[in-house]
């Protein structure tokens, strides 16, 4: 039987574990040598989703805790669109993943690649400030490890970080292009492949170790039915006992060939298992390694997965390996939105926002005009990346098109059809005044008002007491958005009685005449 990593897990050290392990918790394992080592097991649905894709993409120990070290670590940076991504690289690939509906953090994020097997830390994120001084919570612990904050330390230190771009951009024009010939594959069935090589490797040379030959060079390519092929790369010359090179394989009406170790692509192609992916594309072109003039060198092994994860958020998956990575270069880290001098460049950090915003209305375009709750919910979440523990059963489609979410905390938002918000309601006195008392904030007011003194009428209106300028006590009566409304109006359906709120904030009805309007 085939393995596939998400349903027969192995321990850090390759060995077979229990699927039924409790999560969250320690365990000690001693190896052959006797030495007793201390796992963590994360719960990995607690955990942003590839996180295997993200870990295998790093090279070392699993837990590397030598910051320099730039590549064994996770990255965490912008697209040009500000989404959040995710990037780790090795001397032979880079990985990445593109989390479409979460917004990028203001500067450059670092961890430990942890994942699986390092807690996540006990706090909601790793805190950090932009250039305007604002705090930002960052993702980080959604990835397991401990996150470090790159520039600005108590301690001085100076961290560096990665420039992926290069990579981003090249595994883009592997199926973007005219040209592209592309193939949707189960990467098991490419592992599998992997797992033969490495067979017939051992098969001619007995005095060849497993581990040996995993990192054995390999030949890839699709054949004319679009089958994948992984074909040992080296033969053994049994007259000098050493490996001499194979030709590449000739293939008709297929894709191109690439040579790469054996491992990086196993490793890779697991990795996608692990994280559930079932189909992917793949293909092979050009990789990132180029000449002084630009041109590239070598052809590389690029995949790409497109799907919803377990929260339905929409995930990118990409990967480019290859015999030298050059898709990547460690740069200084610092705030993106800082002039040299230290400042805050406010007009790029005001372009990036509209970055930010302009894709989220593009990416809620399919979900306007929503006609269930289910696609408002979908509208919501889209347009408002911080709405995405909104439920079904927290949203009211309104007979005016317009859409109200409970947020649970006294307050409900009102969005229109395109998910624009137009205004918050508040249901409780609590609510009420908080939601005054910021407006007056935001706006340089001075008139602050106590839940103590405002009332919730019996049409859902509010009356509040307040201090003018002058220091008069007044009330006011508005509705649950903060417009205000009269205490006092005609009947509708008598203009000859007026109504009007009594102390306990009841209708009531009195003759009208001009003492009572």
């Amino acid at each position: 039987m085939a393995w596939n990593p998400a349903l027969h897990p192995r321990w850090n050290d390759g060995r077979w574990r229990e699927s039924n392990l409790a999560s969250n918790q320690w365990y000690t394992l001693t190896d052959r040598r006797g030495k007793v080592h201390h796992y963590f097991l994360n719960d990995m649905n607690q955990l942003q989703d590839c996180q295997n894709i993200i870990a295998y993409g790093s090279r070392g120990r699993t837990i590397a805790s030598n910051a320099h070290d730039t590549p064994v670590r996770t990255h965490i940076m912008a697209t040009e669109d500000e989404e959040m991504m995710a990037v780790s690289a090795t001397d032979h690939s880079v990985t990445g993943v593109i989390y479409h509906d979460k917004d990028a953090p203001p500067e450059t994020m670092s961890l430990d690649r942890g994942s699986q097997w390092e807690p996540t830390p006990d706090y909601e994120g790793v805190k950090y400030r932009t250039g305007d001084g604002t705090a930002y919570t960052g993702e980080v612990d959604g990835f397991g490890g401990n996150g470090v904050q790159l520039s600005d330390r108590k301690d001085g230190r100076k961290y560096d970080t990665l420039n992926a771009q290069k990579a981003e951009q090249a595994n883009l024009k592997a199926f973007e292009s005219e040209n592209s010939k592309t193939y949707h594959v189960d990467p098991g069935s490419i592992a599998e492949k992997c797992v033969e090589a490495r067979h017939e490797y051992m098969k001619h040379d007995p005095d060849l170790s497993e581990s040996q030959a995993r990192q054995m060079p390999v030949f890839v390519y699709f054949d004319k039915d679009g089958e994948p092929q992984v074909k040992p790369a080296k033969v053994l010359n049994r007259k000098t006992g050493k490996y001499d090179d194979k030709h590449s394989p000739k293939v008709r009406g297929g894709s191109p060939t690439v040579k790469l170790t054996m491992d990086d692509v196993t490793r890779q192609t697991r990795a996608l298992q692990a994280d559930g992916v079932e189909d992917a594309q793949f293909a092979i072109t050009k990789g990132t390694n180029v000449t002084k003039q630009g041109r590239p060198i070598n052809n590389a092994l690029h995949y790409r997965a497109d799907f919803d994860d377990k929260n339905k958020h929409s995930v990118t998956a990409w990967g480019v390996i290859e015999k030298k990575n050059k898709g990547v270069e460690e740069v200084d880290a610092g705030r993106r939105f800082l002039k040299e001098d230290g400042t805050l460049d406010a007009e790029a950090l005001h372009a990036s926002r509209q970055r930010a915003i302009n894709r989220r209305k593009r990416n809620a375009i399919p979900y306007h005009n929503p006609k269930d709750k289910e696609t408002a919910v979908t509208l919501i979440r889209t347009r408002h990346l911080e709405e995405n523990h909104v439920t079904e059963k927290d949203v009211t489609l309104r007979k005016d098109g317009t859409i109200a979410y409970d947020r649970g905390n006294g307050i409900t938002t009102v969005y229109d059809a395109n998910g624009e918000q137009i205004s918050n309601e508040a249901n409780t006195p609590e609510a009420f005044a908080s939601l005054w008392n910021q407006n007056m904030a935001q706006h340089g007011g001075k008139m602050f008002v106590r839940k103590e003194n405002t009332v919730r009428l019996s049409d859902g209106n509010f009356r509040t007491r307040y201090r003018d300028q002058k220091g008069v006590y007044r009330y006011a009566y508005c509705k649950p958005n903060g417009a205000r409304t009269p205490n006092r109006w005609r009947d509708p359906d008598d203009p000859t009685k007026v109504k009007f709120y009594d102390d306990s904030g009841r209708i009531q009805t009195a003759e009208a005449n001009k003492s009572t309007l």
